[in-house]
């Protein structure tokens, strides 16, 4: 859920500055982070199940609002097409990424032939 990693962040910092609230210390970012982490593993497979399962994390690490949880739910309904291509694509990259790293030889050089 790759696009789900970076949306959520960026439209928890989008809330921030639009209502006018400071952005979260290092501190603070951290303990979002974690249980950020947490929630992903419990909302696999839901469509718009991360951002709900969220609400109460963004409210008590960031000091969300009603108000901001509502928008925050909106936005991501409307790229929901969207993060989940960009799911999709970063799950097969990253499947790709790691069989290269752990079978560093397959240029087809040792690939049998066809009988």
């Amino acid at each position: 859920m790759l696009g789900d990693s970076f949306s959520v962040p960026i439209f928890a910092f989008a809330m921030l500055k639009s209502f006018g609230m400071a952005a979260p210390d290092f501190a603070h970012y951290f303990v979002f982070a974690a249980y950020f982490v947490v929630a992903k593993f419990s909302a696999a497979g839901v469509p718009g199940g991360l951002t709900i399962v969220l609400f109460p994390v963004l409210e008590s690490c960031l000091g969300f609002s009603g108000e901001m949880l509502s928008m925050i739910m909106a936005l991501n309904l409307l790229f929901d097409a969207e993060l989940t291509s960009a799911n999709i694509l970063g799950n097969g990259a990253f499947a790709l990424w790691i069989n290269k790293l752990y079978e560093p030889n397959t240029d087809g050089a040792n690939a049998p032939s066809p009988a």
